[in-house]
């Protein structure tokens, strides 16, 4: 009787033997290469990489070699196809995954074989849509051209767009990412009523191209208001609006020039109107500056030259000379001591006074 059953162990033990034996794997499953945000669908059939002499039926699993494969997921058939799909649920994944697959016998599941291993690869999305968009979307401009605004509560903001396209395209505007009834329309006027800071964002769609630019508007408390001053230009209306052909509180030349125009000798600069002629003025300014230091000079020298000459020594002689009196009689003192001497001398000899 032992002999028996230990004839019957065995018998099965070869059996399990020789079952496991004929599974085995035909060929190296290779990697996978995909973009993220996207599935690979239908990437294989496992029977084809297995095989078995008995003809048996498997079914199929994964394995992860050394750590999770989250956040992919993989999709195997239930039948002894065993078709793969790969799935990406998380858009912001990108890396590597090492798994492998097992195929197990129906009727016994110690009978099993594991595959080699096998790379999974996410790749980062090559963005060939932008570049699609940019041929079509040809987005020229946007208006303000600084991306960071400031500007006082109440006061409306002007913002604008301008593109050449099909004229089948979308346009939305957003304010903190809430779609507003600006809906296709290049120009988007915004009037905060709070404090604060908000971010303007304009998408432009076609198809299933976009593209967008984003505004960061800071608004602060509006000063108080003050009477204008004689001479002053004049603000009308308390709630100012773009557009309606009427200079209001602020409103300036860059803000909104439907309102605000500047002359024609003159151009918008930083919001003020500058004419064009205060550059001819200095310029003016500057030769008459030239001229008189250039006259000065030349006085300067005429005179040195005159006094080179002589003028002035002609002058002082002149002057050196003894005066005369009404008469034309020199004024001047006479030394009489030799008269004197002459007179007293020729009395001694006898001559009368």
């Amino acid at each position: 009787m032992r002999c028996k059953l230990i004839l019957s162990f065995l018998i099965l033990f070869v059996l399990q033997t020789v079952t496991a034996a004929d599974i085995a794997q035909t060929q190296a499953i290779g990697n996978f290469e995909w973009a993220q945000d996207s599935d690979l669908n239908n990437a294989l059939k496992l029977k084809d990489y297995f095989s078995s002499t008995a003809e048996l039926r498997y079914r199929y699993d994964i394995v992860a070699p050394t750590t999770s494969i989250s956040p992919v997921d993989i999709e195997i058939s239930s039948d002894s196809d065993g078709d793969v799909n790969f799935k990406s649920p998380d858009p912001n994944f990108v890396g590597g995954k090492y798994i492998a697959f097992m195929a197990y016998e129906y009727s016994n599941e110690s009978n099993n074989l594991t595959s080699n291993t096998v790379f999974l690869n996410i790749t980062r999305e090559i963005h060939e849509q932008a570049q699609e968009l940019e041929k079509i979307l040809n987005l020229i401009s946007v208006s303000p051209l600084q991306d960071t605004i400031n500007i006082a509560q109440g006061d409306t903001q002007s913002f604008g767009i301008t593109l050449e396209s099909s004229g089948n395209e979308t346009i939305k505007w957003y304010i903190n990412n809430e779609l507003t009834n600006g809906s296709n329309e290049r120009t988007f006027l915004y009037t905060p009523e709070n404090v604060g800071t908000f971010s303007v964002k304009v998408l432009v769609e076609l198809s299933e191209l976009s593209a967008q630019h984003i505004w960061t508007l800071t608004v602060s408390e509006k000063a108080s208001p003050t009477s204008p001053t004689e001479g002053s230009s004049s603000f009308i209306g308390n709630n100012p609006e773009c557009g309606n052909q009427i200079k209001e509180e602020g409103e300036d030349c860059q803000s909104c020039p439907q309102d605000v125009k500047c002359a024609s000798n003159a151009e918008c600069q930083n919001g003020i109107c500058v004419p064009l002629q205060q550059t001819a003025a200095s310029s003016s300014s500057l030769l008459t500056i030239v001229i008189i230091i250039v006259f000065l000079g030349i006085a300067g020298f005429s005179v040195f030259f005159i006094y080179k000459k002589g003028f002035f020594n002609k002058y002082k002689k002149s002057k050196d000379e003894p005066k005369k009196d009404s008469k034309g009689e020199i004024t001047q003192k006479l030394d009489i001591s030799v008269l004197k001497d002459y007179l007293m001398e020729n009395m001694k000899k006898g001559f009368s006074l």
